[in-house]
């Protein structure tokens, strides 16, 4: 009856008596162990989602980078000398930077 009426009596009656102490377990539970399963595969499935998305984005640059290239090398009849090598410069640095991006994404870690 004094615990229905008295919820906090109940609880410090538990708390003094401390037996939750030694009830309480100190390996993992199931559910624990559950949770950190769930919670490492959604790790590994997040860095392989970013891991694909730089490479379709390695890939992209690539497509566009390439035959945007080429159209301008066709076309550097009507720039100045110094706009020529300014405009390949600039032109050449995508695809290289898209291949540097795709080779270390794509590069296995060397073991130990």
């Amino acid at each position: 009856m004094m615990q229905r009426l008295a919820p906090r009596f109940r609880c410090r009656q538990r708390l003094t008596r401390r037996s939750w102490i030694a009830s309480r377990p100190t390996w993992p539970q199931p559910e624990q162990i559950r949770r950190r399963r769930r919670n490492r595969r959604l790790a590994v499935i997040g860095v392989l989602g970013a891991v694909l998305v730089v490479i379709a984005v390695a890939v992209a640059w690539l497509a566009w980078g390439i035959p945007h290239l080429v159209y301008h090398l066709r076309h550097l009849d009507v720039f100045s000398t110094s706009d020529k090598v300014a405009n390949v410069v600039g032109l050449v640095a995508v695809p290289v930077l898209a291949v540097v991006v795709l080779v270390l994404t794509l590069q296995r870690p060397a073991r130990t």
